[in-house]
């Protein structure tokens, strides 16, 4: 469920701060920012939905203050903002690589071929690390 995946990431992130966790986390930094926080944080068929039918409820869940709770979106960005602030040489330069490959592939890809899942992803990296 979607409270599992927040709590299991909080840990996650809980393990950043502290040096023998983060040790046994580094070797797997590839995995856990390109196949779980990144995808945590792209949109889902579900929010694609709700934006098409109700734009209100969709804007209304992705601002509401009790997200911090309970989505896995939000603890998927406190992780990455989390290992650019205290893990920063081992993190940045690599995950600001894969999101310029993605807005790259997006920009000279067919229009029929654009991926704006992975396109809205990427700005909301973005966005959450500035």
């Amino acid at each position: 469920t979607d409270r599992v995946v927040h709590l299991c990431l909080t840990f996650v992130d809980l393990a950043i701060d502290l040096a023998p966790t983060y040790k046994m986390l580094k070797p797997h930094m590839d995995f856990l920012l390109y196949k779980v926080c990144f995808p945590t944080m792209c949109l889902t068929q579900e929010d694609i939905e709700t934006f098409e039918n109700d734009p209100h409820e969709f804007v209304h869940r992705q601002n509401s203050p009790m997200a911090d709770f309970y989505d896995p979106r939000m603890a998927a960005i406190t992780v990455v903002i989390d290992l650019v602030e205290h893990r920063g040489r081992d993190v940045t330069q690599p995950l600001l690589g894969f999101l310029t490959e993605i807005l790259h592939r997006y920009s000279s890809a067919e229009d029929s071929a654009k991926n704006h899942i992975e396109k809205d992803g990427a700005l909301l990296t973005f966005g959450s690390l500035a």
